[in-house]
């Protein structure tokens, strides 16, 4: 049986990043309530339609030039990828500079702080989810 060249899409993805134990409390806490500084999971969403078909439109043209020219078609890929990942960065420190309470103040007051800090936290929870 011959076998079939791989495609990009073939290919799966790198997994990084540890796992963590499974937590026996999980067990007892299964019924989808929050407790007191629990934080609710989200998903991120930093790209807009525009870019979301940017961005696609990018690997489409990326991958039909794999079968002419491999090597070219993995250097724009590599480069794709990169500007993909400067744009989520960007995006990401713009938020978390938007929680920083000195932002705006030399001396916050306790509550803005607190509501900082949870909402740094609750940032953090999200950027772990993914």
């Amino acid at each position: 049986m011959p076998q079939r060249s791989a495609s990009l899409e073939d290919a799966e993805p790198a997994r990084r990043g540890r796992r963590a134990a499974p937590d026996d409390d999980d067990d007892l806490q299964d019924d989808g309530a929050l407790r007191p500084g629990d934080v609710a999971e989200g998903k991120l969403a930093f790209w807009d339609d525009d870019a979301t078909r940017h961005f696609r439109a990018a690997w489409h043209e990326v991958k039909a030039e794999f079968v002419d020219d491999p090597v070219t078609a993995l250097t724009r890929a590599h480069d794709l990828l990169t500007d993909a990942v400067n744009e989520l960065t960007e995006s990401l420190l713009a938020e978390r500079d938007e929680l920083d309470p000195l932002r705006g103040s030399a001396t916050p007051d306790t509550e803005s702080m607190r509501m900082a800090m949870r909402g740094y936290r609750e940032f953090l929870e999200r950027i772990l989810a993914l």
